[in-house]
């Protein structure tokens, strides 16, 4: 991250003092002292001590200002790199960002469960739902694990669902069953569907009865109604320099929507290209396309077969609304054809605006070097 540097110089003071009383109706004497035109001259007599002060400011002026240059000449090379393919289809230079959260990883508690003497014992709660944001239907999944507790002990553990004020929305009592017995894990899946609440944070919460002595824990997560649904996606195909991917929609309402998904190389699972695309659509069957450049797909090195999955999809919110509304996705992933890298126009990419943002990046690193 750049460190901006802003210097305040050619300040101006002018001093205002009488040289002696008023006489009579005379006005008074006054002197003005103006401004340096050297930002770094001081008044006064220049003493060895005060010019060895003025040499390392300037010497510490120089180092600062070179460094910001270096950082500048950091920011284009990786904007150079960037605008080799469009905003929306860029290579993914790092996985870790591209991959899917994995179930009961977004929102999780973990609590020791005290002594009756307040002190911590061995025995804990881990209580985690498998996503951090539902759309209205989809069904929750509540996971608990227990740990520290012997074989033969008795555990007991139920949810319910509230709102973040404490009122209850749906009163469950739906018990968890053991998915793993021998690490005490236990889930239970409801349909959010039921819930009378929606579009806020809301709260799982959990009972635990272990031997007989009673403990609560509470998980957050997001449950908002659908803008839409993506049913499925249309006929992939090359056109030009792109793979042209359409997306079918079903919109309950209507709104300007964005889509950021992952183009994975079916074979291997790695991920390729991030994608993006945006829109206006109206209620109704509706249709989104995503661009996959060929440089980009050639950069990541694979042909095909491929795997969409969609990272994110939702009606930005409107004015006067709060918050954006997500559209529920039909399928995990989509699988979409081999496509050879013969088959493209090889035609660089070029963004003549980007270009000339790089241009001027490139003179500000540059300046004051000597080049």
């Amino acid at each position: 991250m750049l460190t901006f540097l802003i210097a305040s110089i050619g300040i101006a003071v002018v001093v205002l003092f009488p040289i002696s009383p008023p006489q009579n109706d005379e006005p008074p004497t006054v002197v003005t002292i103006k401004p340096s035109n050297n930002p770094k001259e001081e008044i006064g007599p220049q003493t060895p001590e005060r010019k060895a002060e003025t040499n390392k400011l300037e010497s510490e002026d120089e180092i600062l200002s070179q460094e910001f240059r270096d950082e500048l000449g950091e920011v284009a090379d990786l904007y150079e790199q960037q605008i080799r393919y469009p905003h929306y289809s860029q290579p993914i230079s790092d996985i870790e960002l591209a991959l899917t959260p994995k179930p009961f990883s977004e929102a999780k508690v973990d609590n020791p469960l005290p002594t009756e003497s307040g002190e911590p014992s061995p025995i804990g709660i881990s209580a985690s739902v498998d996503k951090i944001r539902y759309v209205s239907g989809e069904p929750i999944t509540v996971q608990l694990i227990v740990t520290g507790t012997a074989e033969n002990t008795q555990i007991v553990a139920s949810v319910n669902f509230l709102q973040t004020s404490g009122e209850t929305i749906l009163t469950s009592d739906k018990l968890l069953t053991p998915f793993a017995e021998s690490n005490r894990e236990y889930r239970a899946t409801v349909d959010s569907g039921l819930f009378e609440i929606i579009s806020s944070e809301l709260l799982a919460r959990i009972e635990i009865n272990v031997d007989d002595t009673n403990y609560v824990t509470t998980v957050p997560f997001w449950l908002s109604h659908s803008s839409g649904r993506l049913e499925n996606i249309g006929f992939s195909q090359q056109a030009g320099s792109f793979l042209r991917i359409p997306l079918e929609y079903s919109v309950k309402e209507a709104g300007y929507f964005f889509v950021d998904a992952v183009l994975d190389d079916a074979a291997t699972g790695r991920p390729l290209v991030r994608l993006q695309t945006e829109g206006r659509m109206p209620i109704g069957n509706q249709q989104l396309t995503l661009n996959a450049h060929q440089q980009a797909l050639k950069d990541a090195g694979s042909e095909g077969p491929y795997r969409l999955r969609i990272m994110r999809s939702y009606r930005g919110a409107e004015l006067n609304e709060n918050y954006d509304v997500p559209t529920s996705i039909s399928s995990t992933w989509y699988d979409i054809p081999r496509f050879e890298f013969s088959n493209y126009d090889s035609s660089p990419f070029s963004d003549p605006e980007a270009e000339e943002r790089l241009e001027a990046l490139r003179s500000l690193s540059n300046s004051g070097s000597g080049e």
